[in-house]
């Protein structure tokens, strides 16, 4: 697998604190990723707000990884598509290679503006994708 992965694009981002606001603009955003890539946004703390667009918020496309984890806070979650979604897998010819979308939220009152996700519970959606709302 890590020469599968040795030309391809890894990228991560942590925040420890403070209410924060992302935007995504572009797809693969906050904690997403594609070509067989890896995408991790981690946020400690804080009543944050995530606006994005496509394949956003934990989602993987194209044997990809991405996690979205917020440990704590009142959050807002708001995204065109996502939002812990596993999406298609034809690349590469296939090669049985899965997606993982994870969007993972341990603590709040949390709002989410796509079906299936909300406060206090989980889902399983499309590819392979896991969301959590603790």
């Amino acid at each position: 697998m890590a020469d599968l992965l040795k030309d391809k694009e890894e990228r991560a981002a942590f925040d420890l604190g403070g209410d924060d606001h992302y935007l995504g603009r572009i797809a693969a955003s906050q904690g997403s990723a594609w070509d067989a890539g890896v995408g991790l946004l981690e946020d400690w703390s804080g009543n944050d707000l995530y606006r994005a667009d496509d394949l956003s918020q934990g989602a993987a496309a194209m044997n990809g990884l991405g996690i979205l984890l917020d440990r704590a806070g009142n959050d807002q979650y708001q995204a065109r598509s996502g939002q812990a979604e596993g999406g298609s897998t034809r690349y590469w010819g296939g090669r049985n290679a899965r997606n993982l979308g994870l969007l993972l939220d341990n603590s709040g009152q949390d709002s989410y503006n796509l079906p299936g996700r909300q406060d206090r519970a989980e889902f399983k959606g499309s590819g392979v994708g896991l969301f959590e709302d603790r």
